[in-house]
C-alpha cells in the first residue's frame, strides 16, 4: 500500500550497503543474506517504495556485484523504483559512502532519505512519518530515534533544551556521561541536498576507527545555525539493525509474524503460526488451511479450498483449487485442483500433475505429466525420471 508523501517525487533514498559486514562472518553480503526468502535490503527498498519514493540509490563496495545481481534479480518480480547504484570502492565509514552516493542522486532531489542496508523491519509508515515531519519543519537534517532501555553500542542522540539535536555521539568514542543517554541513533535520516552537501565536504576522519562518519554531518549542521530535529519511533523493534545471525534470526521472527498476519487477515487459516513458515512472496488464496510443520517458500501460489499439512514443504510451485498434501515434498511443480498428494511422496522437479489425481504414499515423481485422474500408487519401485518416456496410467 502505497503512503501519501507530500514530496514523493522530490525524495531520492539512499541505501548504504556497502560494508564489510564482518560480524556476520559469512562471504555472503550482509545486505543480500535471505530473509524470509529474499534479500535483506529488498524489504528496504519496497519500504520506500510504499512511502511513494520512486528513485532508490543503493551503495554497494564489498562483494558490490553480488548485491547489485541480486537486487537486479529481483526486480523482474516487484520491482517499482528505479534503482541506481553507486560504487564505494574503498570502505571508510559512512560518511564517506554518502559522498560516493550523491553523483547518482538527481539534481532536482529536494529531500535526500538517508537508510543502512540492515534495518529490513522498517515500514513505509515509519518512513512516510520521518519525511512529512521534516518538511513540516523546515528542517536541514532530521533523525529518525528510538528510546532503548540500553543504548548498547548504538550512537547517543545529544539534544538541546529546546529539544532541537546538537550531535551523536558514538558508543565507541562515547564518556560515561553520553552513553547513560537510552536515545539513540537508528541511522535514518532526512536532509536537505543543498545544506548537506558542505557539510559532508567538512567531516574528517578524527574518530577511533580512522573512518568519515555520518553521524559528524549532524554536529556540523547544528553548529552553523542549521535546522536539525528528530522523531521517536515508539517502536523499537522496527528500526534497529542486523549485526550479526542471532540478530538476523530475531528479525526473520518478527517478518514471519507480519506475513502469516498478513495471511491470516487475509481469509488463510494457519492453525500454528509458531510452526509455520511462509516467504515474503508466496501467494495463498483464502479458505485454504495450512497445518504445522509446513513450509511454503520461494514464488509458490496455493489456490483456494487447499489443504496443506502438516509437514510439507513447498518451493516455487503452483497449485490449483482443493489441492490436499500431507507429509510431502514438491519442488517447482505445478498441481491441477482437487488433488491429493501423499504422504511420504516427493515431487519435482519441473513435474506437471493433473487435476482429480491420487498420489500415494513413498512415490517419487520428477520431471513427468500426470494425465488428469490418474491413480499412481507405489507396487514396486515407481520413479519416473524423464519427461515423454515413463506416464502413469488410469
Amino acid at each position: 500500500m502505497e503512503i501519501d508523501n507530500p514530496l514523493s517525487e522530490d525524495t531520492v533514498a539512499v541505501i548504504l550497503a556497502a560494508g564489510k559486514s564482518t560480524r556476520m562472518k559469512s562471504r555472503l553480503p550482509k545486505a543480500v543474506h535471505p530473509l524470509c526468502g529474499r534479500p535483506m535490503v529488498s524489504y528496504i527498498i519496497n519500504a520506500c517504495e510504499s512511502a511513494g519514493i520512486s528513485q532508490v540509490v543503493v551503495v554497494v563496495g564489498h562483494q558490490g556485484e553480488a548485491v547489485v545481481s541480486s537486487l537486479t534479480e529481483q526486480a523482474h518480480w516487484d520491482r517499482r523504483c528505479d534503482i541506481r547504484f553507486a560504487w564505494q570502492t574503498e570502505q571508510r565509514g559512512t560518511g564517506h559512502a554518502l559522498m560516493a552516493a550523491m553523483g547518482a542522486v538527481p539534481p532536482s532531489a529536494k529531500c535526500l532519505l538517508v537508510l543502512p542496508g540492515d534495518t529490513p523491519l522498517i515500514t513505509g509508515e515509519n518512513l512516510s512519518e520521518l519525511i512529512r515531519y521534516h518538511i513540516q519543519n523546515r528542517n536541514d537534517a532530521t533523525l529518525l530515534t528510538t528510546v532503548l532501555p540500553d543504548g548498547g553500542h548504538y550512537g547517543r542522540i545529544v539534544r538541546a533544551d529546546d529539544g532541537s539535536v546538537l550531535r551523536i555521539v558514538e558508543a565507541r568514542d562515547a564518556d560515561p556521561d553520553p552513553l547513560a543517554i537510552r536515545e539513540i541513533n537508528t541511522a535514518i535520516y532526512c536532509f536537505n541536498p543543498e545544506r548537506l552537501l558542505p557539510a559532508l565536504e567538512q567531516i574528517r576522519p578524527d574518530n577511533n576507527q580512522g573512518e568519515y562518519y555520518l553521524t559528524d554531518v549532524i554536529e556540523i549542521l547544528a553548529k552553523s545555525g542549521g535546522r536539525v530535529g528528530a522523531i521517536t519511533c515508539q517502536d523499537s523493534s522496527v528500526v534497529l539493525g542486523i549485526n550479526h545471525r542471532a540478530e538476523l534470526a530475531q528479525v526473520e521472527t518478527v517478518m514471519r509474524e507480519r506475513i502469516l498476519k498478513r495471511f491470516m487477515l487475509a481469509g488463510v487459516t494457519i492453525v500454528d503460526p509458531k510452526n509455520t513458515y511462509i516467504d515474503a512472496d508466496v501467494e495463498i488464496a483464502p479458505d485454504t488451511v495450512v497445518l504445522p510443520n509446513t513450509h511454503i517458500t520461494g514464488r509458490s501460489k496455493l489456490a483456494e479450498n487447499c489443504r496443506i499439512g502438516p509437514s510439507v514443504w513447498i518451493a516455487d510451485s503452483v497449485l490449483g483449487a482443493g489441492v490436499k498434501a500431507s507429509f510431502c515434498y514438491i519442488f517447482q511443480c505445478s498441481i491441477g485442483e482437487n488433488t491429493t498428494v501423499g504422504p511420504f511422496t516427493h515431487l519435482g522437479p519441473n513435474c506437471t500433475v493433473g487435476s482429480g489425481v491420487s498420489i500415494g504414499s513413498f512415490v517419487h515423481i520428477g520431471d513427468t505429466d500426470v494425465p488428469d485422474n490418474t491413480d499412481v500408487r507405489i507396487q514396486a519401485d515407481i520413479r519416473m525420471q524423464t519427461r515423454g518416456d515413463t506416464t502413469c496410467k488410469d
